[in-house]
């Protein structure tokens, strides 16, 4: 088990079972029929667009999951450590502290919008950097988006937030009372407030850990904000004679109230504050290539990722014409870096060191370079160069063993003419006779046939 995730790409039905068998089938609509488009999870029209395939949308798709996984476990985790700290004041008799109806939308209105827009419009980089540098593709490969220690620390903002927001609000409300004729507060009355603070902290917190704003992301954030508010002030208003509610009477008690207001304006910037301290810190003092690449392209729309020397790498080089010197220079550079940190197995993979005498390799008969052998590619196809070289038996062992031959001046031992060995001249020649004989015999009755049939 190698521990890799394999991609099969094929355009006819004998591709099919390869294509069901790899994690991830890509599949060619051309001239063999749509067999494997059919059985594949991405189709596309030609060779040429797996490039973009993989670079653009396959870095884009992987981000956005990652994102919108960490994000979508969070705001579910909010509102539930919102019930949990209150189960210490209601001696763990599972009572919710909010309405029910705010608890029964909150997957479907509330906070579902954000989590949505992630998943489909964001985008960690535009797609002519990932284009012109192929090298940002190994942080998906290498499993930086997402892991146990990041989907960690979104646990633990869910759990600060839902403690923040409980505690602080229901200090504020227990010190004095909130109304104007004296009376207790109700619990659905200072809970409004909580579920208030905790839509509008979820929404702007996915908002936070969106990368490309666009007007559907603003639309997705703004959306749940604005429907909890409207609903508050709507549900609050219908009469007990229509059907019972507890939340009657709370727009006339919360809208009024300074505490409302205060634990809104409290609450809110302290649950996000860490966040943006992080993400404001990671920026200015540790940028990664995505936050570097954001900023040229924001600070320079025009800037040609492809030409710059500093970027696209080696394709600068060619159009200037210095390839030779940047590929030497890389060399010298791979080799330093080799002689101070040798070569290590990467831990998403358990392929073999090519340094390593046990594992299984391949070497160039005309070059004597050798070579880890990860299976089958295209030169090795018929016709290509791997086996031409295999087919030429380049081996002088091999040709010594097999004509007698000690010594010989040609690069290609198969290129020089077989000698017969001692002995075998009269052998060989007595079963060519025979042969010669045989095929004569077998065409003398056909031309006798055919001198009959003539006139």
């Amino acid at each position: 088990n190698l521990k890799v995730l394999t991609l099969a790409i094929g355009d006819g039905a004998n591709d099919v079972s390869m294509i069901q068998a790899a994690d991830i089938g890509v599949g060619i609509s051309g001239e063999e029929g749509l067999q494997a488009v059919n059985s594949s999870d991405y189709a596309i029209a030609q060779f040429k667009y797996i490039k973009r395939l993989l670079l653009v949308h396959g870095h884009w798709t992987y981000a956005r999951n990652a994102n919108m996984i960490g994000n979508f476990f969070y705001k579910n985790l909010v509102i539930v450590a919102v019930l949990f700290w209150f189960q210490i004041y209601c001696a763990w008799s599972t009572t919710y502290v909010v309405d029910y109806t705010y608890l029964l939308f909150w997957n479907v209105f509330w906070s579902l919008a954000p989590v949505i827009a992630i998943g489909i419009f964001d985008r960690n980089v535009d797609d002519d950097v990932l284009m012109a540098i192929p090298e940002l593709y190994r942080y998906g490969r290498e499993g930086t988006h997402f892991g146990l220690v990041m989907f960690s620390w979104y646990m633990l903002d869910a759990i600060f937030q839902g403690a923040l927001v409980f505690f602080l609000i229901t200090f504020s409300y227990s010190l004095t009372t909130s109304r104007s004729d004296g009376y207790g507060i109700a619990m659905y009355e200072y809970s409004a407030t909580m579920v208030l603070a905790t839509v509008m902290i979820v929404n702007l917190f996915n908002g936070l850990n969106t990368a490309a704003w666009t007007w559907w992301v603003f639309f997705a954030v703004s959306f749940g904000i604005v429907l909890v508010w409207g609903f508050t002030a709507i549900y609050s208003t219908i009469r007990p004679g229509w059907f019972v509610t507890s939340s009657y009477g709370n727009y006339y008690l919360l809208f009024r109230s300074v505490d409302f207001w205060f634990g809104l304006m409290l609450t809110i910037p302290l649950a996000l504050l860490p966040r943006y301290l992080y993400h404001s810190v990671r920026f200015i003092f540790f940028p990664n290539d995505f936050d570097i690449l954001r900023w040229i392209k924001k600070t320079e729309p025009n800037k040609d990722f492809v030409a710059d020397p500093a970027l696209g790498g080696k394709l600068k080089a060619r159009h200037d014409g210095t390839q030779e010197q940047t590929e030497a220079d890389e060399d010298d550079r791979r080799s330093f870096t080799s002689s101070l940190h040798p070569p290590r197995r990467s831990f998403t993979s358990s392929r073999p060191n090519i340094h390593d005498w046990r594992s299984g390799s391949r070497t160039d008969m005309s070059t004597g370079r050798m070579e880890v052998n990860r299976g089958f590619n295209f030169s090795a196809e018929e016709g290509g160069i791997a086996i031409r070289r295999t087919q030429t038996n380049l081996s002088e062992r091999y040709m010594q063993r097999l004509y007698g031959r000690k010594d010989t001046n040609h690069p290609y031992m198969s290129s020089a003419p077989a000698l017969p060995k001692a002995g075998d001249g009269s052998r060989r020649h007595s079963l060519s006779i025979t042969a010669s004989m045989i095929r004569k015999s077998l065409r003398r009755p056909k031309e006798d046939e055919q001198q009959q049939q003539q006139p």
